[in-house]
């Protein structure tokens, strides 16, 4: 078994989304405080962050209403914050302000039975959904966690913050 990969999101403001997308160095300081520290503005979805993308990202398939807006980007973010910017497990995704304003938009006509429907444990492990050792107790996991990032973007949203995405 490999490296564990922890998934987090994080709320920023204004500010400090700029200055990350245009310095390297602050971005090094800015990650090395927030991974050494506890952060208010931070939601770890741990090991199951890719079961969340998996399940959003079935869940919008088969829901034409939700269309219009990648659902699974409240997970990895809706672009790279830097090219290359990397924290040992891929680049940190983020969600500008406007961007995160029209995901929590969406975000509560998210239904649990239509999630629930795709939750699918040897589905999800034959098709590698990290961690790959998916079963049926999971799904309350899952739908805490979708519940956790529902209020996480609506306060996001209410104080016009960014959204960044990363595993380490």
């Amino acid at each position: 078994m490999g490296m564990v990969q922890l998934g987090v999101l994080l709320m920023i403001n204004r500010d400090t989304y700029d200055r990350l997308r245009t310095s390297e160095a602050y971005a090094d300081e800015f990650f090395l405080n927030v991974l050494t520290r506890s952060h208010p503005d931070l939601v770890h979805l741990e090991q199951d962050w890719a079961g969340l993308q998996y399940l959003l990202t079935e869940y919008q398939r088969h829901t034409p209403a939700l269309q219009t807006l990648a659902l699974s980007d409240l997970v990895t973010g809706k672009q790279y914050l830097q090219p290359g910017y990397d924290l040992g497990y891929g680049p940190v995704g983020d969600l500008s302000c406007q961007q995160v304003q029209a995901l929590n938009s969406v975000l509560h006509r998210v239904s649990p039975a239509g999630v629930r429907d795709h939750f699918d444990p040897p589905r999800m492990n034959q098709q590698g959904v990290y961690p790959q050792y998916w079963e049926a107790q999971h799904w309350e996991i899952l739908w805490n966690a979708i519940s956790a990032i529902r209020r996480f973007y609506h306060r996001a949203a209410i104080q016009s913050r960014a959204v960044l995405a990363f595993r380490y």
